[in-house]
C-alpha cells in the first residue's frame, strides 16, 4: 500500500490555466480567449475536453462537490441528486447544491458525480457556481493527497465459473479503495491499486523536478509518462 502527496499540481494547473478563459459547458459553443479564432479554439477544445477538466480539476482542487442518488419521493418519483462539499477545517461534508444561475443545474445528466467548482455562495444556503464534471482520473492524478485504505472488498456476484477462470488466469478480482483526502473513495481491483499511486507518484515526481528547474522542457522530461496519462485521461470520454 502507498500514496502520493496532494497539491503539487495545484499551481501547474493555475499556470496552465491562465492563458486562456472559458466558461464551462458552453465554453465549446462560444469559443475561448485563448488567441484562436473561435471556430479553432473550439475545434481544440473538443478535441482534448478531458484533458482541460483535468487541468481545471488540478487548478481548483480541493474545490469539488460529490452528487449521491437522492432517496426517491413519496410519488414514488426519483429524488434527483444530492450533493456535498468538505469545507474548510471540517472532518465532515456538507449539503451543498448548484447554484439556479449555473448551466449544470439545469442538466438532467452530468458524465460524472465528481464536479470542480469555481465560486461558493452561501444565502439560504449553500451554493457553488461554475462548475464543470471531472472523471475520476483526473481526481486520481491531480488531486488531493492519495492513499490506499488497504480494505479489500471481494467481489460477490462473480459466478463460479468465472472465479474458477480467474484462479486460473492468475488473476486478484477483489477490489480495494483508494482515497484522496481521506474523503473521496474509489473501490478499483487490486492489481490496479499500484498501477494508479504509481503513476500518481511520478507525475508528481516530474512536477518537482519542474519546480526544481524551471528550464526543464516537460514535453521531453516525462514524454512517455505524459502519453500514457493523456491516453487515460482520454479513456473517459
Amino acid at each position: 500500500d502507498g500514496g502520493s502527496g496532494g497539491g503539487l499540481w495545484r499551481g501547474a494547473g493555475e499556470r496552465a490555466g491562465a492563458g486562456s478563459s472559458c466558461n464551462n459547458s458552453s465554453a465549446f459553443s462560444s469559443g475561448c480567449s485563448s488567441g484562436y479564432p473561435i471556430g479553432v479554439a473550439a475545434s481544440l477544445a473538443m478535441d482534448k475536453v478531458q484533458l482541460i477538466k483535468s487541468l481545471l480539476c488540478a487548478a481548483l482542487y480541493p474545490q469539488i462537490i460529490v452528487g449521491e442518488a437522492a432517496a426517491p419521493k413519496p410519488s414514488g418519483k426519483g429524488g434527483g441528486v444530492k450533493f456535498c462539499v468538505l469545507e474548510e477545517g471540517s472532518t465532515q461534508p456538507v449539503a451543498v447544491a448548484i447554484h439556479p444561475a449555473s448551466v449544470n443545474a439545469r442538466e438532467t445528466k452530468l458524465s460524472s458525480k465528481y464536479l470542480v467548482f469555481a465560486e461558493k455562495v452561501k444565502t439560504t444556503q449553500i451554493y457553488v457556481r461554475d462548475t464543470t464534471p471531472v472523471s475520476p482520473y483526473a481526481l486520481i492524478l491531480f488531486g488531493g493527497a492519495l492513499a490506499s485504505t488497504g480494505t479489500r472488498i471481494t467481489a460477490r456476484r462473480a459466478s463460479k465459473r468465472d472465479r474458477l477462470a480467474d484462479r486460473r488466469a492468475n488473476v486478484d478480482d477483489d477490489l480495494v479503495t483508494l482515497s484522496i483526502d481521506k474523503w473521496i473513495q474509489f473501490r478499483v481491483p487490486r492489481r490496479v491499486e499500484g498501477l494508479l499511486i504509481e503513476l500518481r507518484e511520478r507525475l508528481d515526481e516530474l512536477l518537482r523536478k519542474k519546480i526544481a528547474n524551471p528550464e526543464l522542457e516537460l514535453s521531453r522530461a516525462g514524454q512517455g509518462l505524459l502519453s500514457a496519462v493523456s491516453q487515460l485521461i482520454e479513456s473517459a470520454a
